[in-house]
């Protein structure tokens, strides 16, 4: 009796040590931070650029130095009609939660729409910037799968993608992986909080980044995870959770 009793302690131990090996390899998974997160790009000038160039528009904290300044905002242009850009920041910004409060909540109504159109659209642009950052009239569909609710239309200078504009320009289907939707967190954003992948496989260190389109549930929000897959249907990315990225996203008139 004595000798099975200790064998079962001795199996105790070691399912111990292997929950706690999972967890550390979990922890790893989300925060573990390279060196280098920015890489070098290769930008145009604004009046010259087209679908899937990089340009620099404002300024925001990006690697982690506050002493140095803010860095200018690099924008891949997903879309050119008519004269203006369409823009969504190449990086991972920040760490934001759509909503501080886990309630029922459109994107009409979300602390994340404020905090773009006022802190960050009147603090990180300059004047003539602004003057060519349009407001755009916003629709934001329900969730396809379930219904949900999209709130009402919204008039903003600057907004996260809905799922209908993610795959209408990076392709469907929205439930696979697709490179056009990875992304990586500036230091900054990583000092924040945000979360990214750091398995084999992804080694560009791909954030978790919210939309703006409902998930499944009204205190949900559709979001794209580390490989490019928009979670949109049964599993919930919750409105107060607080690891996700923001990539901003504006229309900008480049004639003005």
């Amino acid at each position: 009796m004595a000798q099975a009793g200790k064998k079962k302690k001795t199996w105790l131990i070691i399912l111990c040590l292997a929950v706690l090996a999972a967890a550390a390899a979990g922890a790893w998974y989300y925060f573990n931070r390279p060196e280098e997160t920015v890489t070098e790009l290769e930008t145009v000038s604004i009046d010259k650029a087209q679908v899937g160039d990089i340009v620099l528009l404002g300024s925001y904290e990006q690697d982690n130095d506050p002493t140095n300044g803010e860095e200018a905002i690099p924008w891949i242009v997903v879309a050119d009609e008519d004269g203006k850009l369409l823009l969504l920041s190449y990086y991972g910004l920040d760490n934001k939660q759509y909503n501080s409060s886990p309630q029922e909540i459109t994107w009409e109504a979300c602390e994340i729409r404020t905090w773009l159109n006022q802190d960050f659209y009147l603090g990180h642009f300059t004047e003539e910037e602004k003057s060519q950052i349009q407001l755009s009239h916003l629709s934001t569909e329900d969730n396809i799968r379930w219904g949900t609710d999209g709130g009402p239309d919204t008039e903003d200078y600057v907004f996260l993608l809905s799922t209908t504009e993610l795959a209408k320009y990076t392709g469907e289907p929205l439930d696979e992986a697709n490179p056009a939707r990875e992304a990586q967190p500036t230091a900054y954003a990583i000092e924040n909080g945000s979360w990214y992948s750091g398995l084999e496989g992804f080694e560009k260190n791909c954030i978790f980044w919210w939309t703006r389109s409902p998930g499944p549930r009204a205190d949900s929000v559709s979001c794209v995870m580390g490989d490019g897959v928009v979670m949109d249907g049964n599993q919930s990315c919750y409105v107060s959770q607080d690891h996700f990225s923001i990539r901003p996203a504006l229309w900008l008139d480049r004639t003005k």
